[in-house]
This record gives C-alpha cells, sequence and structure tokens, in this order.
C-alpha cells in the first residue's frame, strides 16, 4: 500500500469518528409501569338496581348523561334506588326512537359520558370498573341499535388492555429532579420534581393508570392520560407537572382497537358544554375531524337550534344553523375565561333579533 493510499484510508477514518460524535446518542429510555397487573372481572350490579330498573319511571334518581334530540337518543345513568339505598356506580337506561333498553350491568362511573354517532350507529358510554385497590379506572362500552331501536353492548375495551397498550408507547428519562417523558420516542416535555415533602423521584417511578379518562371530539372517541411520578419515601403516586397526553381510540366489533395521534393534550377552549345560570339554556360546541365545529343552541322557552356548523376566525366561532321556520340564522361564539357569549348576527325568526346576546358558563 502506497502512502498516498494510506492518507486516504486515515482521513476517511478520521472523518467517520467525527460525523459519528456529531450524531446525537441514543438515549436510554425506561417504560413507564401501569398500575393495573390484570385484566378486572366485571361486576353484577346489586339487585336492587335491578329492581329499580323494572320500572318505567325516570325521575330524580337518574341523571342524563346523553340528549341527541337531532337524533332521538337520551341515555340516563342511575344515582340511587331509593333512600340510603345506592346505586353503586351501576345501571344504564337508553331511549331511542321511544324505545327503551335497560342494562343494569354497566358500571358506569362518577364521570359518565356518551356520544351517539348516526353515521356510524355506534353509541359510545364511557363506564367504570373499580380495581381491588379502589382505583377507579374507565371502560368504554360500544353500543349498536337493532331494527327495533333496542340497545346492545357489541363490546368494551378492557382497561388493563388500554394501559398496556399505552405502557408500550411511553417512556421516560430521569436526571436528578428532572423527568423527560416520550411518546413514541418522540420527546414530549421535562418535568421538574416541585414536591418539596415527596423526596426524590425514583428511578422506575414513572406509572400510569390513576388519570386515565376520555373524552369525545365530534364522534370520535379519545384517551386521556396524565403519567404520575413515584417517589423513593413511599409508594404514593403524585401528578406533579408531567402533561397530560392523548390519543385517538379506533376500535373494532371484536374489541380490538389501536392509539393513534398520542401526544400531548392541548385543551380546545370552545369545545364542551355551556349552560345559562339565568335560565337554563344550554350551547354544546364539538369538534369535528375537517376542523369545523358542531353546535347545538338550546335557548329556554326560544328556540331550539340543533345543526348548527361554525368556524374559527380571528373574531371568535361563527355559525350558521336552521331555525323553527326553515330560515338561516347565524351568531358569533366568543370566550372570556370559561364564559362564552352568544351574538346573533342573521336572523328572521321573530323571537330572536339580530344583536340578540346570551351568556353561558362551561360545565365540567
Amino acid at each position: 500500500m502506497n502512502k498516498v493510499n494510506l492518507y486516504v484510508i486515515c482521513a476517511a477514518w478520521v472523518g467517520c469518528l467525527a460525523i459519528a460524535s456529531c450524531r446525537p446518542q441514543a438515549v436510554d429510555l425506561t417504560p413507564v409501569g401501569e398500575t393495573l397487573s390484570e385484566p378486572i372481572a366485571l361486576g353484577e350490579a346489586p339487585a336492587a338496581v335491578e329492581q329499580t330498573l323494572k320500572s318505567a319511571d325516570i325521575d330524580e334518581r337518574y341523571e342524563v348523561i346523553l340528549s341527541d334530540s337531532r337524533n332521538d337518543v337520551v341515555v340516563w345513568s342511575l344515582l340511587y334506588c331509593g333512600d340510603d339505598v345506592p346505586a353503586e356506580g351501576y345501571g344504564i337506561v337508553i331511549s331511542k326512537g321511544g324505545t327503551t333498553t335497560t342494562i343494569a350491568n354497566l358500571r358506569h362511573g362518577r364521570q359518565p359520558s356518551a356520544r351517539f354517532d348516526a353515521k356510524t350507529g355506534n353509541l359510545w358510554i364511557i363506564g367504570a370498573d373499580m380495581e381491588g385497590t379502589g382505583t377507579l379506572v374507565g371502560r368504554p362500552y360500544l353500543l349498536r341499535f337493532d331494527e327495533e331501536d333496542k340497545a346492545h353492548i357489541v363490546c368494551s375495551i378492557e382497561p388493563f388492555a388500554m394501559q398496556h397498550k399505552l405502557a408500550g408507547r411511553l417512556a421516560y428519562t430521569v436526571e436528578g429532579d428532572l423527568v423527560t417523558l416520550y411518546a413514541d420516542g418522540e420527546r414530549v416535555d421535562t418535568a421538574t420534581n416541585t414536591i418539596d415533602d415527596m423526596g426524590a423521584i425514583d428511578e422506575e417511578g414513572v406509572w400510569i393508570g390513576e388519570q386515565i379518562g376520555y373524552h369525545f371530539e365530534g364522534n370520535s372517541l379519545y384517551i386521556d392520560v396524565t403519567p404520575g411520578l413515584k417517589y423513593v419515601n413511599g409508594p404514593a403516586l403524585a401528578y406533579d407537572d408531567l402533561p397530560t397526553l392523548t390519543a385517538r381510540v379506533v376500535a373494532a366489533d371484536d374489541c380490538s382497537f389501536s392509539i393513534e395521534e398520542l401526544k400531548r393534550f392541548v385543551a380546545d377552549p370552545f369545545a364542551g358544554r355551556f349552560v345559562s345560570d339565568y335560565d337554563s339554556s344550554e350551547l354544546e360546541i364539538l369538534p369535528r375531524e375537517d376542523g369545523k365545529y358542531d353546535i347545538t343552541v338550546s335557548l329556554t322557552r326560544l328556540t331550539l337550534l340543533d345543526d348548527g356548523i361554525g368556524a374559527l376566525d380571528d373574531d371568535g366561532l361563527h355559525f350558521s344553523a336552521t331555525d323553527a321556520s326553515g330560515g338561516t340564522i347565524e351568531g358569533s361564539i366568543s370566550l372570556i375565561g370559561d364564559a362564552a357569549k352568544l351574538v346573533f348576527t342573521k336572523s328572521t325568526w321573530g323571537l330572536i333579533n339580530e344583536g340578540d346576546t346570551f351568556e353561558f358558563n362551561k360545565t365540567e
């Protein structure tokens, strides 16, 4: 080998070392842990719940968790069976087109919610299960209606399966008081331990499961998860500064499912339900997958607008709907904190004039 070739080889090798040293080093990630170690067995409703649901009377013992006037679908959850007789979180009543279905063993939890998609026929109900340690975890139920409008459970997503799948997508690193969270290998956020009396962060101390919930965007189901930090001086989980993540849940009839778009959760301030303190009028704003919003306005003793479609611009959320006479009515919605102000900008409906203003406060 001549000197020229030797110099070329040495130069190439040095160049490779220089390039390698400039490349980012692989991060040694630790998978997050789970709070559930095995699937949860579904419980059976108490006899008092079974007996109560035999009655056709919907009274103060029930809470409405879905009122879809456009598709004539209403869902109630049973709060209690009678004086000093709790329902223990069981009991759902569903009505479609005047046909009623009772499902005693569906545990609806403390913050139940539901959504019906007329295009697919899917009715999602967010239920719950009680894990052995007392942790209340969410369980989504997928239901459909038969030709007689009776509701049937198609499948449910097991909380343990959901946690297991999420744990495979989330990881973290610990450096001193800094915890960096990763989703699908991409950095999401770096948090600092600010709880002075909890001690140091355990090197294997990021877990999920005690703060998992669900929400709807349009008719799509999303899961929300806030990882918790575990500290070396005790087994307690403390949720301190780690961000909430969200992902879209896509489920099949056989209960298999995937989670898509796993990312940091940023709440849409316009999305949600707003209620008037004055007369209980309601405003519901639901994001659509095309970037627009479905808007329902129920004004006590005035009108119901249930087909509104809105879009955001620099001045707020502007929408158009059909009034009770079949004409077009338009309005603009703006936010001040958790309050929404609705101003009608176009109206031919006799009970509403242009410039009429209504105010609502956001509910939980």
